[in-house]
């Protein structure tokens, strides 16, 4: 369990350098990142229900992620 969570908290630093590396994106593909993180929710939800566990996870990582980019996208100092 303590494997998962340490994974869980890894997609902050990740979701960060992936705005860094596309910060003339982020503009842009707001109404992606907020497509992927509906999507990833619900479909980590169903999966937790079906006891999908790994699954779930991994969907659960993408939504951090997904929210650190959408919220990097609204910091004016970060995108210029």
């Amino acid at each position: 369990m303590i494997l998962e969570i340490l994974l869980i908290i890894a997609a902050v630093p990740l979701g960060l350098l992936i705005a860094w590396l596309v910060k003339d994106e982020l503009v842009a593909g707001k109404i992606y990142f907020k497509a992927i993180m509906i999507f990833s929710a619900l479909l980590a939800f169903a999966a937790y229900d079906y006891n999908k566990i790994p699954e779930s996870l991994s969907l659960v990582f993408i939504f951090i992620v997904a929210l650190v980019a959408l919220v990097k996208s609204r910091d004016k100092s970060w995108t210029r």
